[in-house]
């Protein structure tokens, strides 16, 4: 019985081989498994060199909503395309995986799978990589994201980018600043300097972290670090730490 759909956008040659690798390697490396795969074709126009073949479902490209400021928008195009398949999903389990997030581990999809069954998981994956300290810790992210929709209801999920404000001006809806947000953010700028950016980011796929971060099972694997904390970093409170304090996050 399929259990699996995986989604995953493309916009460019690069990206396009990097799908096309990585399904060769998971059809390697998961003999007799089988799965969905939904992909979406954000590159350009102009572009020649389409994926094709029966082994993808193909989505059109998606549009960029309007308002959404310039720094946003190549995740405001990632996630509309996750929101354009994500209605499709019919299997129990969905992976977000980005077209460069290649998995080396044999019989990996039936593996995954087991141990979130096993463990009563919704969400299970790998996180952001510590030293990109502006992410979410101690939480798998949307390049590679097992999602049981049993506990979690894909298809209600919207995966853009969940900035205070931001949305709500896209959608073109009034938007009520939370009162003393912008002096808290600007006090603790003043203070923290670029270690008041940690934790800061709330891109693609982060509504799953806030609505049922702490409401379900999750579990993340162990990324590798070479990090060396500074005096300052074992001292300071976790939400300013560059480096992750959580023993065991990280090897």
């Amino acid at each position: 019985m399929m259990e699996l759909t995986i989604f995953s956008v493309y916009h460019s040659l690069k990206t396009k081989k990097f799908i096309e690798w990585n399904y060769e390697n998971a059809i390697k490396l998961n003999p007799g498994v089988s799965f969905d795969w939904m992909i979406t074709d954000n590159t350009p126009p102009n572009f020649t060199e389409r994926l094709t073949g029966n082994q993808f479902k193909l989505f059109p490209g998606v549009t960029m909503s309007p308002g959404a400021p310039d720094w946003m928008r190549p995740s405001i195009l990632h996630a509309n395309a996750l929101n354009q398949m994500a209605p499709n999903l019919k299997t129990r389990f969905a992976l977000f995986l980005d077209a460069d997030f290649l998995v080396f581990y044999p019989n990996w999809i039936t593996a995954a799978l087991e141990h979130m069954k096993k463990n009563g998981l919704a969400v299970f994956g790998a996180p952001y990589h510590p030293r990109d300290y502006k992410k979410p810790r101690y939480f798998p992210s949307i390049p590679c994201m097992f999602v049981d929709s049993d506990q979690i209801p894909v298809k209600e999920i919207d995966f853009r980018p969940q900035y205070p404000g931001v949305l709500a001006r896209i959608d073109g809806r009034a938007y009520q600043e939370p009162r003393f947000r912008k002096a808290r953010l600007q006090l603790r700028k003043l203070f923290f300097g670029e270690r008041s950016r940690i934790d800061s980011s709330r891109d693609t796929g982060s509504q799953i972290f806030i609505r049922y971060g702490d409401k379900v099972k999750s579990e993340y694997l162990t990324p590798v670090f070479k990090s060396r904390p500074s005096v300052l970093d074992k001292f300071l409170p976790e939400g300013l730490s560059y480096t992750p304090k959580k023993p065991g996050y990280w090897s």
